[in-house]
């Protein structure tokens, strides 16, 4: 029976051994599971702080580029609107022009502004000459014969045109301090188509940089030398043509 029991004592504590070896793997296996859960979770919020990090970094360069493209667009919008605002400035708001109310650019020219009426020169105006302009010159030719008619300068910057059946003399009185060539004629002043057939003319407007050509043409200058002086002092120069056939 003493045997018996100094056997069962063993057995027990063997039993109570086991136990607590199980036990502490148990601990540990937990410990070590719970060791990689938390460094998953480490891993996992680095990972997320880093996506987020490079998400913001596109947003802040996104939102750079996109800035930067925005005040380069409205830098060239405002360019551009100073550079029209100039221009209009310069030439009184629209472009440099010449009429007349006897006939529209490229028209008829009525039989009273040529050798077959009263040969009178047309109402010509203008508008919109550049802000520079000192004074004004007309010239007037033949472009079918490629043949010079009259010319007239020396006219005020103020300007806005010229009367019609301008006095035909050197120094027209209806056009205050303005000279005039002599014409194909035989006159001082204006001298309109006389064509054998149909023929294109061409009236010239000339803004010039000096307020009088004085010393340089005069009233018996040819009217090459009188166009040559135009074109070396025009700022701007714009046309009105008219077309005439005889009856």
């Amino acid at each position: 029976m003493r045997w018996l029991s100094i056997t069962a004592a063993l057995a027990s504590a063997a039993m109570l051994t086991l136990s607590a070896c199980s036990s502490d793997d148990t601990d540990e296996g937990a410990d070590e599971h719970a060791d990689e859960h938390s460094h998953t979770e480490d891993t996992e919020t680095e990972e997320s702080s880093d996506t987020e990090e490079s998400t913001e970094s596109t947003d802040t360069t996104e939102t750079t580029e996109s800035e930067e493209s925005t005040d380069t667009t409205e830098t060239e919008s405002e360019s551009e609107s100073e550079s029209e605002e100039t221009t209009e400035t310069e030439t009184g708001g629209g472009p440099f022009t010449l009429s007349s109310p006897a006939y529209d650019d490229g028209g008829v020219i009525p039989d009273d502004n040529t050798c077959f009426g009263a040969n009178v020169s047309p109402q010509l105006d203008w508008e919109n000459a550049p802000a520079e302009t000192q004074s004004f010159a007309v010239f007037f030719t033949d472009l079918t014969f490629s043949f010079d008619h009259s010319a007239i300068w020396n006219i005020d910057a103020g300007a806005t045109g010229l009367p019609a059946d301008v006095d035909k003399m050197p120094m027209p009185a209806d056009v205050p301090g303005a000279i005039q060539a002599e014409s194909y004629a035989g006159w001082h002043g204006y001298a309109g188509p006389c064509p054998p057939a149909e023929h294109t003319y061409q009236f010239i407007l000339y803004a010039l940089d000096v307020d009088t050509l004085d010393g340089e043409i005069n009233e018996n200058s040819g009217l090459g030398q009188v166009k040559a002086a135009f074109e070396a002092h025009a700022l701007e120069q714009v046309t009105l043509d008219g077309m005439f056939d005889p009856p």
